[in-house]
C-alpha cells in the first residue's frame, strides 16, 4: 500500500481515512463509552499506539475493524473481563497485521471472526478470559505469541480451517492451552503447554497437522482428543501429566 497521510490521535473516535497512520500520543482511559474505542472504518490504515494504553470498563473492544489492510501495533490494551470487552476485534478482515500488542483483563484479547489472510504476531495475550479466539477463519498466520494466565482458554479455534500457528506458548491457563473445535487443516507447530488442565485438545477437530509440542504438567491430560479424526501428529514430549498423556474419547 502507499501510504500518503499520518495523523496523531489522542482519544477514542473513527478513523476512517484510506492509507493513513495514526499515531496515538497519550494513554486513553474512558469509562463512559458507548461503542469500540477506536473504529477503523477504511482500507489501508495503520495504528500505532507506541507504547499507549487503551482502557475501558464498558464491554466494548478497545480497537475494532471491519476493512482490509489493517495494521495494529505496539499497543497496550485493557478493556475489563465483561462478556463483550474485547482488546482487538477483527471482524470480516482481509490482509491485517497485528503486531507488538499486549492484551490483559478483558473478555477476549483478540477476537477474530471471519478474518482471512491476516497475521498476528509478537503479542501478548495474558489474564483474559480467553486469549485469542478465533471464529470461521482461514488462511491466516500466528506466531511467536505468548498466551499465558487466562481465566478460561488461551488459544481457542472454532469452525476455522487452513491457519498457521507457530511458536505459541499457552500456559496456566484455568481450562486449555489450546482449543481446536469443529476445525480442520490447520498447521500447528512448535506448541508449548504447560499447567493447564488440558495442554491440547481436538474436540470434532480434523486434518489438523501437529509437530513439536511440548506438553507438561497439564493436570488432566496432555492431549485430550474427543470425535476428531485425520490429525497427524508429529513429534511431541509429554510429561508430568496428572492423569492421561493421551485421553481419546468418542461420543
Amino acid at each position: 500500500k502507499s501510504v500518503q497521510n499520518r495523523k496523531i490521535i489522542y482519544h477514542c473516535g473513527i478513523l476512517n481515512e484510506p492509507n493513513t497512520v495514526y499515531l496515538l500520543s497519550y494513554d486513553i482511559e474512558n469509562n463512559e463509552l458507548t461503542d469500540n474505542c477506536l473504529r477503523i472504518f477504511a482500507d489501508g490504515i495503520e495504528l500505532d499506539c507506541r507504547g499507549h494504553i487503551i482502557k475501558s470498563y464498558n464491554d466494548v473492544a478497545g480497537i475494532f475493524s471491519n476493512r482490509k489492510d489493517t495494521r495494529i501495533e505496539n499497543c497496550i490494551i485493557d478493556m475489563g473481563n465483561t462478556e463483550g470487552a474485547f482488546g482487538i476485534y477483527l471482524d470480516h478482515t482481509k490482509n491485517a497485521y497485528v503486531f507488538n500488542n499486549t492484551l490483559h483483563y478483558q473478555s477476549i484479547g483478540i477476537f477474530m471472526d471471519n478474518a482471512i489472510n491476516s497475521t498476528v504476531a509478537n503479542n501478548i495475550l495474558d489474564s483474559n478470559i480467553y486469549g485469542l479466539y478465533l471464529s470461521s477463519s482461514s488462511e491466516n498466520r500466528f506466531s511467536d505469541m505468548v498466551i499465558n494466565n487466562n481465566y478460561y482458554i488461551g488459544t481457542l479455534v472454532s469452525e476455522s480451517s487452513n491457519n498457521s500457528f507457530t511458536n505459541i506458548e499457552t500456559n496456566s491457563n484455568t481450562n486449555s492451552g489450546f482449543y481446536l473445535y469443529l476445525s480442520g487443516d490447520n498447521q500447528i507447530s512448535r506448541i508449548s503447554a504447560e499447567d493447564n488442565i488440558n495442554g491440547l485438545v481436538l474436540d470434532s477437530a480434523y486434518n489438523n497437522s501437529i509437530a513439536n509440542l511440548e506438553l507438561s504438567y497439564n493436570s488432566e491430560s496432555g492431549i485430550f482428543l474427543r470425535n476428531s479424526v485425520g490429525n497427524i501428529f508429529n513429534k511431541g514430549i509429554i510429561s508430568g501429566t496428572g492423569n492421561n498423556g493421551i485421553w481419546i474419547t468418542q461420543d
